[in-house]
């Protein structure tokens, strides 16, 4: 019985990379054929997308800033679990108001992470929550969100990171609710001082004006800020090109000994797909191999995970907040606002009166 169970996860993940390896060639295909097109007609060509449920196409560029749907998805969203499946956190615990609490969000680009650090942020703020957002992003993309609040205090972002390094605490208050602020800086091009940073000082200083310290990282954030977490949340869509980038990073985490147990994992835009939630987190992320297939490594599971549907609503949802640099959840759909208050339990435990977010 077991020799069957290995056999079909072997199968399984066959098939994974057999998907990927295919993806991987429909994509470069594409792209040299918009190429070679734009070179014989000396001009820009708009690509054509004939089949709108192929992932290499349709999907891809779309599915991780925020949300869009494949055809015939509803707004409901589809699970797919086992008996040991971690989906929800249980019961919403009451924690003491000198409680305090740094987690990270890490995820390859276009995964959608900031939108998460930000709603969920931005959610437990507006519950009384003292949240501080500390972005380690390579481009700085919280910045940019709250673009209105950052332009406003220039002086002060500019230095921001500078004096958190040294023990000086000066965050931009951001959104409607007192209880969040930001520590970022301006963009520099491809200048990039985050390793420069005293890193036990920046986060030592953030956390202690307020209850909840959320890092906001990327694959190339340095691991001493994910080290110095209690909670790891991955985020990863469904996208099989993407799992590659994010198997590279789990390998090289596992190979500089990170806490495996601080590991939480996040599938986002989950859609009605052949490529489900259980195949990502048990197949498509627990395999590396190596760029040429010439050898494999087995990426320790993931045990707790949450998935965070996808609707085209939320989308538009979300481009209109990047505009405002505010977030407006009752214009959510209520899917969404439910995986999100699971989320934010998962993040932070909270206490609650309602099953939603504001119904």
């Amino acid at each position: 019985m077991r020799q069957q169970q290995e056999a079909q996860i072997r199968a399984e993940q066959e098939e994974i990379r057999r998907q990927q390896e295919e993806l991987l060639r429909q994509q470069q295909s594409i792209q040299n054929n918009s190429y070679n097109s734009s070179v014989a007609n000396a001009g820009y060509t708009t690509p054509s997308y004939t089949d709108p449920t192929d992932a290499s196409s349709y999907l891809n560029g779309f599915n991780n800033t925020g949300f869009v749907s494949t055809p015939g998805y509803g707004n409901e969203p589809q699970y797919e679990t086992d008996d040991n499946d971690v989906k929800n956190t249980g019961p919403v615990l009451t924690v003491p108001s000198d409680y305090k609490k740094v987690v990270a969000f890490v995820g390859t680009n276009k995964v959608g992470t900031s939108f998460l650090v930000n709603t969920v942020g931005t959610l437990l703020a507006t519950k009384g929550v003292k949240t501080s957002i500390l972005d380690m992003t390579r481009n700085r993309g919280l910045y940019w969100f709250y673009s209105d609040d950052t332009s406003k205090r220039i002086d002060v972002v500019a230095n921001c990171m500078s004096n958190l390094s040294n023990g000086i605490a000066a965050p931009v208050q951001v959104g409607r609710s007192r209880n969040l602020t930001l520590y970022t800086t301006v963009p520099k091009g491809r200048e990039d001082n985050r390793k420069g940073y005293k890193h036990r000082t920046v986060v030592e200083t953030a956390k202690k004006n307020c209850n909840l310290l959320i890092i906001d990282c990327d694959f190339t954030t340095p691991i001493e800020y994910l080290e110095q977490a209690q909670e790891i949340f991955l985020v990863q869509d469904l996208d099989l090109i993407k799992c590659k980038e994010t198997v590279d990073f789990l390998k090289d985490m596992k190979s500089r000994g990170l806490d495996w147990s601080k590991l939480r994992l996040v599938i986002n835009n989950e859609v009605k797909s052949k490529i489900t939630a259980k195949k990502i987190r048990k197949y498509a992320l627990m395999s590396y191999s190596d760029p040429y297939f010439t050898y494999s490594e087995d990426i320790e599971e993931i045990k707790r995970f949450i998935t965070v549907p996808l609707d085209p609503q939320n989308y538009s949802v979300y481009i209109d907040a990047m505009e405002q640099g505010r977030i407006d959840y009752d214009r959510f759909t209520e899917p969404l606002k439910l995986a999100i208050e699971d989320l934010s339990t998962m993040v932070y435990g909270i206490p609650g009166k309602k099953k939603g977010l504001f119904s």
